[in-house]
């Protein structure tokens, strides 16, 4: 799969390793993104297939895009439709399966975990360092006049 990545972007012109620099990725990293994207494809992919109709829709429809010269017909042309068709209707059902999963999805229990990442937030009044807040009480103690 890396071997295609960079097939893909030495063909457009693009150095595959100073794109990864660019973006702050590792090597390792887009390993782990492309094993993450095959575990889904395969459970939202199943047996996903796309028909030759589907095939020669897209082509009819986009024929002003070929290659000048570029046969309909061509087999490579065709199973590059084919896999392009089924990423499309992969992408749209993962997309569905997430958006399923947000709406069904509730947290019931943060537990001590929540309380360690979430901030204490910032009293309103900030009181510089030394001076003293008086609090005020209804206590008698604190109404009662001096006497003389």
């Amino acid at each position: 799969e890396i071997e295609k990545l960079k097939e893909q972007f030495s063909a457009s012109g693009q150095d595959f390793d100073e794109l990864l620099k660019l973006q702050g990725m590792t090597m390792e990293r887009v390993r782990e993104e492309i094993r993450l994207q095959k575990i889904i494809e395969k459970a939202v992919a199943g047996d996903m297939e796309v028909t030759d109709e589907e095939v020669n829709a897209f082509i009819e429809q986009n024929s002003a895009f070929l290659p000048e010269g570029q046969d309909a017909n061509d087999p490579q042309l065709r199973e590059d439709v084919k896999q392009q068709l089924k990423q499309q209707k992969v992408g749209e059902k993962t997309n569905k399966w997430i958006e399923q999963l947000k709406s069904e999805a509730s947290i019931k229990y943060f537990g001590p975990f929540a309380q360690k990442i979430t901030p204490t937030p910032a009293p309103a009044i900030q009181v510089p360092e030394g001076d003293q807040v008086q609090e005020e009480t209804d206590s008698p103690e604190s109404t009662a006049q001096p006497t003389q």
